[in-house]
Protein backbone atom coordinates (compact mmCIF):
# COMPACT_ATOMS: atom_id res chain seq x y z
CA UNK A 1 0.00 0.00 0.00
CA UNK A 2 1.36 3.41 -0.92
CA UNK A 3 1.31 6.44 1.33
CA UNK A 4 -2.36 7.47 1.59
CA UNK A 5 -3.28 11.13 1.42
CA UNK A 6 -6.43 13.09 1.88
CA UNK A 7 -7.22 15.71 -0.74
CA UNK A 8 -9.65 18.49 0.11
CA UNK A 9 -11.10 20.87 -2.45
CA UNK A 10 -11.57 24.45 -1.32
CA UNK A 11 -13.08 27.41 -3.10
CA UNK A 12 -10.92 30.51 -3.20
CA UNK A 13 -12.53 33.83 -2.42
CA UNK A 14 -11.37 37.30 -3.29
CA UNK A 15 -9.79 38.87 -0.21
CA UNK A 16 -9.05 42.34 -1.50
CA UNK A 17 -8.76 44.08 -4.84
CA UNK A 18 -5.20 45.33 -4.89
CA UNK A 19 -4.06 48.33 -6.97
CA UNK A 20 -3.26 47.35 -10.53
CA UNK A 21 0.39 48.31 -10.08
CA UNK A 22 0.83 45.59 -7.44
CA UNK A 23 1.33 42.00 -8.60
CA UNK A 24 -1.52 39.72 -7.62
CA UNK A 25 -0.76 37.26 -4.81
CA UNK A 26 -2.41 34.28 -3.20
CA UNK A 27 -2.42 34.57 0.60
CA UNK A 28 -2.81 31.27 2.45
CA UNK A 29 -3.74 31.66 6.12
CA UNK A 30 -3.65 28.81 8.65
CA UNK A 31 -6.63 29.40 10.89
CA UNK A 32 -5.81 26.66 13.44
CA UNK A 33 -2.98 24.31 14.37
CA UNK A 34 -2.96 20.96 16.19
CA UNK A 35 -2.58 21.28 19.95
CA UNK A 36 0.64 19.26 19.88
CA UNK A 37 2.43 21.64 17.51
CA UNK A 38 5.80 22.45 19.17
CA UNK A 39 6.07 26.11 20.13
CA UNK A 40 8.25 28.03 17.70
CA UNK A 41 8.92 25.12 15.32
CA UNK A 42 8.93 26.32 11.71
CA UNK A 43 6.10 25.23 9.41
CA UNK A 44 6.49 25.13 5.64
CA UNK A 45 4.11 24.97 2.73
CA UNK A 46 4.95 22.46 0.02
CA UNK A 47 3.16 22.01 -3.27
CA UNK A 48 3.05 21.72 -7.01
CA UNK A 49 4.36 25.28 -7.29
CA UNK A 50 7.76 24.50 -5.67
CA UNK A 51 8.41 20.91 -6.68
CA UNK A 52 7.10 19.59 -3.34
CA UNK A 53 10.19 20.65 -1.43
CA UNK A 54 9.53 19.90 2.24
CA UNK A 55 11.45 22.80 3.77
CA UNK A 56 12.19 25.51 1.21
CA UNK A 57 13.26 28.61 3.18
CA UNK A 58 11.13 30.93 1.03
CA UNK A 59 8.07 28.77 1.81
CA UNK A 60 8.26 29.17 5.60
CA UNK A 61 5.06 30.54 7.15
CA UNK A 62 5.18 33.77 9.18
CA UNK A 63 2.79 35.37 11.69
CA UNK A 64 0.46 38.09 10.43
CA UNK A 65 -0.82 41.04 12.47
CA UNK A 66 -3.56 38.81 13.91
CA UNK A 67 -1.11 36.18 15.11
CA UNK A 68 -2.06 33.66 12.43
CA UNK A 69 0.52 31.82 10.34
CA UNK A 70 0.36 32.73 6.67
CA UNK A 71 2.32 32.89 3.45
CA UNK A 72 1.98 34.85 0.22
CA UNK A 73 2.84 33.15 -3.05
CA UNK A 74 2.50 33.91 -6.75
CA UNK A 75 1.62 30.59 -8.38
CA UNK A 76 0.64 30.00 -11.97
CA UNK A 77 -3.01 30.29 -12.87
CA UNK A 78 -4.79 26.94 -12.66
CA UNK A 79 -5.06 23.98 -10.28
CA UNK A 80 -3.03 24.33 -7.10
CA UNK A 81 -2.09 21.37 -4.88
CA UNK A 82 -0.33 21.85 -1.53
CA UNK A 83 0.20 20.61 2.02
CA UNK A 84 2.24 21.56 5.11
CA UNK A 85 5.25 20.02 6.85
CA UNK A 86 7.34 20.71 9.94
CA UNK A 87 10.53 20.68 7.90
CA UNK A 88 10.56 17.17 6.46
CA UNK A 89 8.16 14.57 5.06
CA UNK A 90 8.42 12.46 8.19
CA UNK A 91 6.11 14.95 9.95
CA UNK A 92 3.49 16.28 7.57
CA UNK A 93 -0.13 17.41 7.71
CA UNK A 94 -2.77 14.81 8.60
CA UNK A 95 -6.53 14.63 9.03
CA UNK A 96 -8.57 14.78 12.25
CA UNK A 97 -7.48 11.29 13.31
CA UNK A 98 -3.91 11.61 12.07
CA UNK A 99 -4.45 8.88 9.48
CA UNK A 100 -4.10 10.65 6.13
CA UNK A 101 -1.94 13.42 4.91
CA UNK A 102 -4.06 16.32 3.67
CA UNK A 103 -3.44 17.67 0.19
CA UNK A 104 -5.43 20.84 -0.46
CA UNK A 105 -6.56 21.44 -4.03
CA UNK A 106 -7.85 24.77 -5.26
CA UNK A 107 -8.01 26.73 -8.49
CA UNK A 108 -6.06 30.00 -8.63
CA UNK A 109 -7.47 32.51 -11.13
CA UNK A 110 -4.58 34.98 -11.10
CA UNK A 111 -6.31 37.61 -8.95
CA UNK A 112 -5.46 38.67 -5.42
CA UNK A 113 -7.07 36.08 -3.21
CA UNK A 114 -6.98 34.68 0.31
CA UNK A 115 -7.47 31.03 1.23
CA UNK A 116 -8.02 29.97 4.84
CA UNK A 117 -7.22 26.39 5.87
CA UNK A 118 -7.01 24.36 9.08
CA UNK A 119 -4.20 21.94 9.91
CA UNK A 120 -5.97 19.20 11.86
CA UNK A 121 -3.05 16.97 12.87
CA UNK A 122 0.55 16.02 12.21
CA UNK A 123 1.12 12.59 10.74
CA UNK A 124 4.37 10.79 11.56
CA UNK A 125 5.62 8.49 8.80
CA UNK A 126 8.75 7.23 7.10
CA UNK A 127 7.98 9.19 3.95
CA UNK A 128 11.03 10.86 2.39
CA UNK A 129 9.59 12.38 -0.80
CA UNK A 130 6.31 13.31 -2.45
CA UNK A 131 5.09 11.48 -5.59
CA UNK A 132 8.53 10.14 -6.48
CA UNK A 133 9.61 8.36 -9.64
CA UNK A 134 9.02 4.91 -8.11
CA UNK A 135 5.74 5.26 -6.23
CA UNK A 136 2.51 6.95 -7.16
CA UNK A 137 0.21 8.87 -4.85
CA UNK A 138 -2.94 7.48 -3.27
CA UNK A 139 -5.30 10.16 -2.01
CA UNK A 140 -8.83 10.79 -0.84
CA UNK A 141 -10.33 13.21 -3.34
CA UNK A 142 -13.37 13.95 -1.21
CA UNK A 143 -14.66 12.37 2.00
CA UNK A 144 -18.25 13.15 1.07
CA UNK A 145 -18.73 13.95 -2.61
CA UNK A 146 -22.41 14.68 -3.18
CA UNK A 147 -24.38 12.33 -5.45
CA UNK A 148 -27.26 14.51 -6.68
CA UNK A 149 -28.84 11.59 -8.54
CA UNK A 150 -29.32 9.70 -5.24
CA UNK A 151 -29.21 12.53 -2.68
CA UNK A 152 -26.34 10.98 -0.69
CA UNK A 153 -22.57 11.33 -0.44
CA UNK A 154 -19.60 9.08 -1.08
CA UNK A 155 -15.85 8.96 -0.37
CA UNK A 156 -13.76 9.01 -3.57
CA UNK A 157 -10.19 7.73 -3.78
CA UNK A 158 -7.63 8.34 -6.49
CA UNK A 159 -4.30 6.85 -7.54
CA UNK A 160 -1.89 9.11 -9.43
CA UNK A 161 1.02 7.45 -11.29
CA UNK A 162 4.66 7.92 -10.22
CA UNK A 163 6.00 11.34 -11.10
CA UNK A 164 2.51 12.68 -11.82
CA UNK A 165 3.49 16.08 -10.41
CA UNK A 166 6.77 16.12 -12.32
CA UNK A 167 5.29 15.05 -15.64
CA UNK A 168 4.40 18.54 -16.88
CA UNK A 169 1.48 18.36 -19.29
CA UNK A 170 1.37 14.56 -19.58
CA UNK A 171 -2.20 13.25 -19.53
CA UNK A 172 -3.27 9.79 -18.45
CA UNK A 173 -5.99 7.22 -19.13
CA UNK A 174 -8.42 6.64 -16.25
CA UNK A 175 -9.90 3.48 -14.75
CA UNK A 176 -13.03 3.93 -12.60
CA UNK A 177 -13.34 1.12 -10.03
CA UNK A 178 -16.12 0.14 -7.62
CA UNK A 179 -15.51 -0.70 -3.92
CA UNK A 180 -12.77 1.90 -3.69
CA UNK A 181 -12.20 1.26 0.02
CA UNK A 182 -10.55 -2.10 -0.80
CA UNK A 183 -8.35 -1.05 -3.73
CA UNK A 184 -5.40 0.66 -2.06
CA UNK A 185 -5.42 0.02 1.69
CA UNK A 186 -6.33 -2.47 4.36
CA UNK A 187 -9.01 -1.40 6.83
CA UNK A 188 -10.01 -2.34 10.36
CA UNK A 189 -12.84 -4.46 8.93
CA UNK A 190 -10.94 -5.87 5.94
CA UNK A 191 -7.41 -7.16 6.20
CA UNK A 192 -6.89 -7.49 2.44
CA UNK A 193 -6.56 -5.04 -0.43
CA UNK A 194 -6.31 -5.24 -4.21
CA UNK A 195 -2.88 -3.51 -4.08
CA UNK A 196 -3.68 -1.70 -7.31
CA UNK A 197 -1.20 1.03 -6.42
CA UNK A 198 1.65 -1.47 -6.01
CA UNK A 199 0.66 -3.26 -9.23
CA UNK A 200 0.59 -0.07 -11.30
CA UNK A 201 3.79 1.25 -9.68
CA UNK A 202 5.52 -1.95 -10.79
CA UNK A 203 4.17 -1.66 -14.33
CA UNK A 204 5.20 2.00 -14.50
CA UNK A 205 8.72 1.12 -13.39
CA UNK A 206 8.82 -1.47 -16.19
CA UNK A 207 7.99 1.19 -18.77
CA UNK A 208 4.18 1.19 -18.76
CA UNK A 209 2.70 4.58 -19.73
CA UNK A 210 0.80 4.96 -16.45
CA UNK A 211 -2.86 5.20 -15.50
CA UNK A 212 -5.04 7.11 -13.03
CA UNK A 213 -7.41 4.92 -11.01
CA UNK A 214 -10.50 6.41 -9.34
CA UNK A 215 -12.09 4.30 -6.60
CA UNK A 216 -15.68 4.89 -5.49
CA UNK A 217 -16.33 3.67 -1.97
CA UNK A 218 -19.21 1.21 -1.72
CA UNK A 219 -22.55 2.53 -0.50
CA UNK A 220 -22.75 0.29 2.58
CA UNK A 221 -26.39 -0.64 3.11
CA UNK A 222 -27.16 0.92 -0.30
CA UNK A 223 -24.55 -1.11 -2.20
CA UNK A 224 -26.84 -3.75 -3.67
CA UNK A 225 -29.37 -1.07 -4.60
CA UNK A 226 -26.72 0.99 -6.40
CA UNK A 227 -24.93 -1.91 -8.07
CA UNK A 228 -28.03 -3.24 -9.86
CA UNK A 229 -30.19 -1.19 -12.23
CA UNK A 230 -33.05 -3.63 -11.74
CA UNK A 231 -35.05 -4.59 -8.67
CA UNK A 232 -34.65 -8.21 -7.61
CA UNK A 233 -38.05 -9.02 -6.14
CA UNK A 234 -36.78 -12.12 -4.34
CA UNK A 235 -34.28 -10.07 -2.34
CA UNK A 236 -36.20 -6.80 -2.34
CA UNK A 237 -33.15 -4.74 -3.37
CA UNK A 238 -31.72 -3.21 -6.53
CA UNK A 239 -33.08 -0.67 -8.95
CA UNK A 240 -30.79 2.34 -8.30
CA UNK A 241 -28.00 1.32 -10.68
CA UNK A 242 -29.07 3.62 -13.49
CA UNK A 243 -28.94 6.63 -11.16
CA UNK A 244 -25.59 5.50 -9.77
CA UNK A 245 -24.13 5.21 -13.27
CA UNK A 246 -25.52 8.63 -14.13
CA UNK A 247 -23.55 9.94 -11.15
CA UNK A 248 -20.36 8.30 -12.41
CA UNK A 249 -20.74 9.59 -15.96
CA UNK A 250 -22.33 13.01 -15.43
CA UNK A 251 -20.98 14.08 -12.03
CA UNK A 252 -17.84 12.17 -11.03
CA UNK A 253 -16.08 11.90 -14.40
CA UNK A 254 -16.39 15.63 -15.22
CA UNK A 255 -15.12 16.40 -11.70
CA UNK A 256 -12.05 14.19 -12.17
CA UNK A 257 -11.40 15.49 -15.70
CA UNK A 258 -11.52 19.09 -14.42
CA UNK A 259 -9.08 18.66 -11.53
CA UNK A 260 -6.61 16.08 -12.86
CA UNK A 261 -4.64 15.63 -16.07
CA UNK A 262 -6.76 12.97 -17.74
CA UNK A 263 -7.31 11.90 -21.31
CA UNK A 264 -11.11 12.14 -21.16
CA UNK A 265 -12.00 10.40 -24.43
CA UNK A 266 -13.59 6.92 -24.45
CA UNK A 267 -10.44 5.22 -25.75
CA UNK A 268 -8.71 6.23 -22.51
CA UNK A 269 -11.57 5.50 -20.10
CA UNK A 270 -12.37 2.19 -18.42
CA UNK A 271 -14.64 0.90 -15.66
CA UNK A 272 -14.46 -2.18 -13.46
CA UNK A 273 -15.32 -4.03 -10.30
CA UNK A 274 -15.91 -7.38 -8.64
CA UNK A 275 -19.06 -9.17 -7.56
CA UNK A 276 -21.95 -6.73 -7.70
CA UNK A 277 -19.42 -4.06 -8.68
CA UNK A 278 -18.73 -6.12 -11.81
CA UNK A 279 -22.46 -6.26 -12.56
CA UNK A 280 -22.87 -2.48 -12.52
CA UNK A 281 -19.60 -2.03 -14.44
CA UNK A 282 -20.69 -4.17 -17.38
CA UNK A 283 -24.09 -2.46 -17.35
CA UNK A 284 -22.34 0.93 -17.40
CA UNK A 285 -19.94 -0.05 -20.19
CA UNK A 286 -22.78 -1.27 -22.44
CA UNK A 287 -25.13 1.58 -21.52
CA UNK A 288 -22.49 4.29 -22.02
CA UNK A 289 -20.47 2.90 -24.91
CA UNK A 290 -19.64 6.46 -25.96
CA UNK A 291 -17.91 7.01 -22.58
CA UNK A 292 -16.15 3.68 -21.81
CA UNK A 293 -14.04 1.45 -24.05
CA UNK A 294 -12.84 -1.05 -21.43
CA UNK A 295 -14.45 -3.02 -18.62
CA UNK A 296 -12.90 -5.23 -15.95
CA UNK A 297 -15.33 -7.89 -14.70
CA UNK A 298 -14.08 -10.02 -11.76
CA UNK A 299 -16.22 -12.76 -10.15
CA UNK A 300 -19.40 -11.11 -11.44
CA UNK A 301 -22.76 -11.42 -9.68
CA UNK A 302 -24.66 -11.59 -12.96
CA UNK A 303 -26.97 -14.21 -11.46
CA UNK A 304 -28.64 -11.45 -9.43
CA UNK A 305 -30.09 -9.75 -12.55
CA UNK A 306 -29.11 -12.10 -15.36
CA UNK A 307 -32.33 -12.03 -17.40
CA UNK A 308 -32.55 -8.23 -17.20
CA UNK A 309 -28.86 -7.82 -18.09
CA UNK A 310 -29.20 -10.12 -21.10
CA UNK A 311 -32.21 -8.11 -22.29
CA UNK A 312 -30.27 -4.91 -21.78
CA UNK A 313 -27.36 -6.16 -23.90
CA UNK A 314 -29.66 -7.36 -26.67
CA UNK A 315 -31.49 -4.05 -26.62
CA UNK A 316 -28.40 -1.86 -26.68
CA UNK A 317 -26.42 -3.89 -29.18
CA UNK A 318 -22.89 -3.03 -30.20
CA UNK A 319 -22.38 0.67 -30.85
CA UNK A 320 -18.63 0.92 -30.28
CA UNK A 321 -15.75 -1.52 -29.75
CA UNK A 322 -15.28 -2.70 -26.16
CA UNK A 323 -12.46 -4.61 -24.49
CA UNK A 324 -13.88 -6.85 -21.76
CA UNK A 325 -11.88 -8.96 -19.30
CA UNK A 326 -13.97 -11.54 -17.43
CA UNK A 327 -12.42 -13.41 -14.48
CA UNK A 328 -14.16 -16.30 -12.72
CA UNK A 329 -12.41 -18.63 -10.28
CA UNK A 330 -12.69 -22.34 -10.83
CA UNK A 331 -13.58 -22.74 -7.14
CA UNK A 332 -16.52 -20.33 -7.36
CA UNK A 333 -20.09 -21.72 -7.50
CA UNK A 334 -20.92 -23.16 -10.91
CA UNK A 335 -23.74 -20.70 -11.48
CA UNK A 336 -21.22 -17.83 -11.45
CA UNK A 337 -19.38 -19.28 -14.44
CA UNK A 338 -22.61 -20.33 -16.14
CA UNK A 339 -24.17 -16.88 -15.88
CA UNK A 340 -20.92 -15.31 -17.11
CA UNK A 341 -20.85 -17.60 -20.13
CA UNK A 342 -24.48 -16.71 -20.85
CA UNK A 343 -23.64 -12.99 -20.79
CA UNK A 344 -20.59 -13.54 -23.02
CA UNK A 345 -22.83 -15.38 -25.50
CA UNK A 346 -25.29 -12.47 -25.57
CA UNK A 347 -22.39 -10.09 -26.21
CA UNK A 348 -21.31 -12.26 -29.13
CA UNK A 349 -24.86 -12.24 -30.48
CA UNK A 350 -24.91 -8.45 -30.73
CA UNK A 351 -21.58 -8.30 -32.55
CA UNK A 352 -18.76 -8.24 -29.99
CA UNK A 353 -15.94 -10.47 -31.21
CA UNK A 354 -13.79 -12.97 -29.31
CA UNK A 355 -10.87 -10.58 -29.82
CA UNK A 356 -12.73 -8.06 -27.65
CA UNK A 357 -13.28 -10.47 -24.77
CA UNK A 358 -11.18 -12.58 -22.43
CA UNK A 359 -12.82 -15.21 -20.21
CA UNK A 360 -10.17 -16.19 -17.66
CA UNK A 361 -11.07 -19.18 -15.45
CA UNK A 362 -8.10 -20.20 -13.25
CA UNK A 363 -8.85 -23.59 -11.71
CA UNK A 364 -7.68 -22.57 -8.22
CA UNK A 365 -9.47 -19.22 -8.09
CA UNK A 366 -12.00 -18.13 -5.47
CA UNK A 367 -13.95 -14.88 -5.15
CA UNK A 368 -11.49 -13.22 -2.77
CA UNK A 369 -9.58 -9.95 -2.72
CA UNK A 370 -6.32 -11.90 -2.85
CA UNK A 371 -7.46 -13.65 -6.06
CA UNK A 372 -8.41 -10.35 -7.69
CA UNK A 373 -5.17 -8.78 -6.49
CA UNK A 374 -3.09 -11.44 -8.26
CA UNK A 375 -4.95 -11.02 -11.57
CA UNK A 376 -5.29 -7.25 -11.70
CA UNK A 377 -2.00 -6.51 -13.51
CA UNK A 378 -2.71 -9.07 -16.22
CA UNK A 379 -6.21 -7.73 -16.81
CA UNK A 380 -5.04 -4.11 -16.77
CA UNK A 381 -2.32 -4.74 -19.34
CA UNK A 382 -4.77 -6.50 -21.67
CA UNK A 383 -7.45 -3.83 -21.32
CA UNK A 384 -5.08 -0.95 -22.03
CA UNK A 385 -2.95 -2.77 -24.63
CA UNK A 386 -4.15 -0.60 -27.57
CA UNK A 387 -2.70 2.43 -25.79
CA UNK A 388 0.88 1.34 -26.52
CA UNK A 389 3.16 4.31 -25.95
CA UNK A 390 6.47 3.19 -24.42
CA UNK A 391 9.62 2.85 -26.52
CA UNK A 392 9.53 -0.94 -26.07
CA UNK A 393 5.94 -1.11 -27.28
CA UNK A 394 6.68 1.19 -30.20
CA UNK A 395 9.46 -1.18 -31.25
CA UNK A 396 7.02 -4.09 -31.22
CA UNK A 397 4.41 -2.15 -33.21
CA UNK A 398 6.85 -0.78 -35.78
CA UNK A 399 5.59 -1.70 -39.27
CA UNK A 400 2.79 -3.70 -37.64
CA UNK A 401 -0.94 -4.03 -38.05
CA UNK A 402 -3.11 -4.75 -35.01
CA UNK A 403 -5.80 -6.33 -37.16
CA UNK A 404 -6.83 -9.72 -38.50
CA UNK A 405 -4.81 -11.72 -35.93
CA UNK A 406 -6.06 -13.73 -33.00
CA UNK A 407 -4.46 -16.05 -30.47
CA UNK A 408 -6.56 -18.64 -28.69
CA UNK A 409 -7.11 -19.77 -26.06
CA UNK A 410 -6.25 -16.40 -24.55
CA UNK A 411 -5.31 -16.46 -21.68
CA UNK A 412 -3.31 -19.61 -22.38
CA UNK A 413 -1.64 -22.10 -20.04
CA UNK A 414 0.20 -24.69 -22.14
CA UNK A 415 -0.45 -24.18 -25.88
CA UNK A 416 -1.76 -21.41 -28.10
CA UNK A 417 -2.90 -21.21 -31.72
CA UNK A 418 -2.59 -18.16 -33.96
CA UNK A 419 -4.98 -17.32 -36.76
CA UNK A 420 -4.54 -14.68 -39.49
CA UNK A 421 -6.52 -13.60 -42.53
CA UNK A 422 -4.55 -15.89 -44.78
CA UNK A 423 -5.17 -19.60 -45.18
CA UNK A 424 -2.67 -22.44 -45.50
CA UNK A 425 0.44 -20.28 -45.05
CA UNK A 426 3.76 -20.67 -43.32
CA UNK A 427 4.12 -17.98 -40.69
CA UNK A 428 7.02 -16.36 -38.90
CA UNK A 429 5.99 -16.00 -35.26
CA UNK A 430 7.72 -13.93 -32.60
CA UNK A 431 6.90 -13.72 -28.91
CA UNK A 432 8.04 -10.45 -27.33
CA UNK A 433 8.06 -9.44 -23.66
CA UNK A 434 6.43 -6.25 -22.38
CA UNK A 435 9.91 -4.70 -22.13
CA UNK A 436 10.52 -5.39 -25.85
CA UNK A 437 12.85 -8.38 -25.47
CA UNK A 438 12.54 -11.08 -28.13
CA UNK A 439 11.56 -14.33 -26.38
CA UNK A 440 10.99 -16.60 -29.38
CA UNK A 441 11.38 -16.45 -33.14
CA UNK A 442 10.29 -19.44 -35.24
CA UNK A 443 8.24 -20.59 -38.22
CA UNK A 444 5.03 -22.60 -38.03
CA UNK A 445 2.18 -23.64 -40.25
CA UNK A 446 -1.05 -21.81 -39.48
CA UNK A 447 -3.23 -23.46 -36.80
CA UNK A 448 -0.32 -25.51 -35.44
CA UNK A 449 -0.12 -25.38 -31.64
CA UNK A 450 2.60 -23.17 -30.17
CA UNK A 451 4.01 -24.24 -26.75
CA UNK A 452 3.90 -21.57 -24.03
CA UNK A 453 3.93 -23.77 -20.95
CA UNK A 454 7.48 -22.73 -20.04
CA UNK A 455 6.81 -18.98 -20.16
CA UNK A 456 6.39 -17.13 -16.84
CA UNK A 457 2.87 -15.88 -16.17
CA UNK A 458 2.21 -12.41 -17.55
CA UNK A 459 1.48 -10.46 -20.72
CA UNK A 460 3.36 -10.89 -24.02
CA UNK A 461 3.12 -9.51 -27.54
CA UNK A 462 2.73 -12.08 -30.31
CA UNK A 463 3.51 -10.84 -33.79
CA UNK A 464 3.12 -12.80 -36.98
CA UNK A 465 3.90 -12.31 -40.68
CA UNK A 466 3.92 -14.47 -43.76
CA UNK A 467 7.17 -15.41 -45.47
CA UNK A 468 6.70 -12.85 -48.24
CA UNK A 469 5.42 -9.97 -46.11
CA UNK A 470 7.36 -7.16 -44.48
CA UNK A 471 4.47 -6.15 -42.24
CA UNK A 472 3.69 -7.76 -38.89
CA UNK A 473 0.31 -8.41 -37.34
CA UNK A 474 0.32 -8.05 -33.55
CA UNK A 475 -1.88 -9.19 -30.68
CA UNK A 476 -1.54 -9.44 -26.91
CA UNK A 477 -1.23 -12.87 -25.26
CA UNK A 478 -1.91 -13.49 -21.58
CA UNK A 479 0.03 -16.43 -20.11
CA UNK A 480 -1.38 -17.81 -16.87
Amino acid sequence: MNQLYRITYTFLGVFALMPLWLKAELTIVVNSLPANTPMGEPIYISGSFNGWLAAEPAMKLERNIYGKLQIKIQPSVGPLHFTFTRGHWGVAEGNSTGEYQAVHVAHYNGQSQTLTVNILSWRNSNQTAFNCNKKGTVAVVDDSLFIPQLNRTRRIYIYLPPNYYAAGNKRYPVMYMQDGQALFQKTTTQNEEWEIDESLDKLANEGNYGCIVVGIESGGINSMNEYSPWLNSAYGVGGQGASYMSFMVNTLKPFIDQHFRTNPDRENTGIGGSGFGALISLYGATEYQHVFSKVLVFSPSFWFSEVALQSHILGKGKRNPLRMYFLVGGQEPFYVLQSTQNIVNRLREVGFSDQEMVLDVPAEGRATVLFWQKRYSTAHEWLFAPLATTSAEKAVFSSAQRVSLSAYPNPATDWVYVRTTGEGEWLQVQVVSQSGALIRDFQTYELEAIPVYDLPCGAYWVRVRTKDSARWQVTLLIKR
